[in-house]
């Protein structure tokens, strides 16, 4: 068969490729052979991650409550346990770190594709010194990464929440995560974290034994992650913050016509920066000195006491089992059964209608209107004002309000339903358990007549509640009663000239502890609110003594600066 020129050409070109090759390969053999040979072995490909800058987490005005920042940190590549002892008791001194602790950490880099960086926020002295280490010891690198700051520290702890590296069980729950990256723990940084977080880059690297980098390849670059706005005001905030002075407890402040959500505030709280960081063990010793400061209170559940009483006043009146007009007597107790039920008033409050009855939290009362009712009928008002209900925040830890039942009670202890059971429903005690954010959102329902958007705190969110429909006279006589419950009733502490105010105190027992839980709900201005407060205590006293005048600081900060009325 005849060839072509072409042809020719081609196989020709072919034949002196594959002569250079095997010349290349004797080569090698003959005069490199033990240097090519030890590269073959020890020179390993690494995965060098690029961390994407997280999104911000905005306030509602734009002020930044979480963004990142560079940082300097130490970036390990060893290459066997002997090796990471020496980085060890090399770094031990300039990081004033135990060095066991330290090997622990650098253990994890061998024989992992990703390099294990440690999390360690470097002084200017402490980045000089290990610079200069690494030009005699190999194995380690300083690289600068994204770290989170918190600007404000413990302002919004809980509901900002806070990062840090990926827990086994962290890698479990999230398939998009790998060993090393940093991850919400809490709060909006947990539940926003893959809209947060972005796409990490990474490139890849050849090293050596010592983890020398040989030769780099760019690979992707890191994609930032979205900011995320909330609808709390970080002055307001910070000022409830201040107000709760670290005593156990929790103010939520509602916007009733949209529902977001303008102050979820827990004490005691903590300084979000000392989560990413690290903690000394100091610092850890006196946190655990603390209350749980790491339980939000704003959506932890607690006996309401009388604040229940708002949806046992509507029940009442919208079944018809009383009416504005029928005139009740307290004369201090009242007898059920064998058992005599008190009013938290020795010597009773008298003659009194529902409204005055709702102003002055007349127990015997609401013991005469519940056992009408019966538990049935409590429970299913309650549900309507969402007292059971679950928020729709998502975040982590949050409890949902429990109204018995007398299946539930049977079930769980063996036992029937009293009439001194519904006696204890109807004022908030017994087995009736409810979050301050559910105490907020129930008076957000009445203000607006069995209507409300749904609890809102991140920004452009949309959450939804059913609501139900009563009747504008039920509305009138139980907005009269909370109104006189500021002008002459127990939340007279609310009474002011800068605004009108309608409100409930709570007083709940909480055996066997000795003092009581203290609440107060109000609802500003009174003739068309634009604010729903709730303050809440833990084992404090009456609601009208330490819980009145924390929401009364907090409605004349806010009456008093226009800025905050802004939305």
């Amino acid at each position: 068969m005849r060839i072509r020129r072409r042809e020719f050409l081609s196989i020709g070109f072919l034949g002196i490729l594959w002569t250079a090759l095997n010349y290349r390969l004797i080569s090698l053999a003959m005069f490199g052979g033990d240097e090519f040979k030890q590269v073959t072995i020890d020179s390993t490909t690494r995965i060098l991650p690029i961390p994407a800058p997280r999104g911000k987490i905005f306030d509602r005005k734009g002020l930044p409550m979480a963004y990142d920042s560079s940082a300097h940190v130490i970036m390990f590549m060893a290459r066997d346990n002997k090796n990471a002892m020496e980085l060890a008791e090399n770094i031990s001194p300039i990081l004033n770190e135990d060095s066991a602790k330290i090997y622990e950490s650098i253990k994890k880099s061998i024989g992992n594709p990703y390099p294990y960086i440690l999390h360690e926020k470097l002084d200017t002295k402490q980045y000089l010194s290990l610079s200069e280490l690494t030009f005699r010891q190999k194995g380690f690198r300083l690289i600068e990464i994204p770290m989170r700051n918190y600007p404000l520290k413990n302002v919004g702890c809980h509901a900002v929440g806070y990062v840090g590296e990926a827990s086994e069980s962290d890698l479990k729950r999230f398939p998009y995560l790998h060993p090393n990256q940093i991850v919400g723990k809490t709060g909006v940084e947990l539940i926003k974290d893959k809209e947060l977080r972005g796409q990490d880059g990474a490139d890849i690297t050849i090293v050596d034994a010592f983890g020398n980098i040989q030769k780099r390849f760019q690979g992707t670059k890191p994609i930032p992650g979205e900011n995320v706005k909330i609808n709390i005001d970080s002055d307001l905030q910070e000022y409830a913050q201040k107000l709760l002075n670290e005593r156990p407890g929790a103010l939520v402040a509602l916007d009733p016509r949209s529902g977001e959500i303008l102050t979820l505030a827990s004490s005691p709280d903590f300084d979000s920066n000392k989560m990413v960081y690290g903690m000394t063990q100091k610092d850890w010793d006196n946190i655990l000195k603390e209350d749980h400061p790491f339980i939000n209170r704003a959506l932890s559940s607690f006996p309401p006491g009388s604040t229940f009483k708002i949806a046992v006043s509507v029940a009442a009146l919208e079944e018809g089992v009383t009416t504005p007009e029928e005139l009740f007597y307290c004369p201090g107790y009242l007898k059920v059964g064998d058992h005599t039920f008190y009013c938290w008033l020795p010597g009773g409050h008298g003659h009194l209608h529902i409204e005055r009855a709702i102003a002055q939290s007349c127990d015997v009362v609401f013991y005469t209107l519940g056992l009408r009712l019966g538990p049935e009928k409590i429970r299913y008002y309650a549900n309507k004002f969402g007292l059971d209900l679950p928020s729709g925040l998502k975040l982590p830890g949050e409890e949902t309000g429990f109204l018995p039942t007398k299946e539930w009670k049977e079930k769980k202890f063996n036992d029937v339903w009293y009439d001194g059971d519904t006696v204890n429903m109807s004022i908030g005690q017994g087995f009736v358990r409810t979050t301050p954010l559910d105490i907020a959102r129930m008076m957000s329902i009445f203000v607006n007549k069995g209507s409300f958007a749904g609890c809102k705190l991140i920004s452009g969110e949309n959450t939804s509640y059913e609501g139900f429909k009563f009747s504008e006279k039920t509305y009138e006589v139980v907005r009269e009663g909370l109104r006189k419950a500021v002008l002459e009733g127990t939340a007279m502490i609310l009474n002011s000239d800068k605004y009108s105010a309608i409100a409930k105190t709570g007083t709940a027992e909480d055996p066997p502890r000795k003092k009581p839980h203290s609440w107060i709900v109000v609802a500003a201005p009174y003739e068309a609110p634009e604010i729903v407060v709730c303050v809440f205590f833990e084992h404090i006293g009456e609601g009208a003594s330490f819980s009145g005048p924390v929401a009364k600081s907090y409605l004349d900060y806010y009456f008093s600066n226009p800025s905050l009325r802004e939305r």
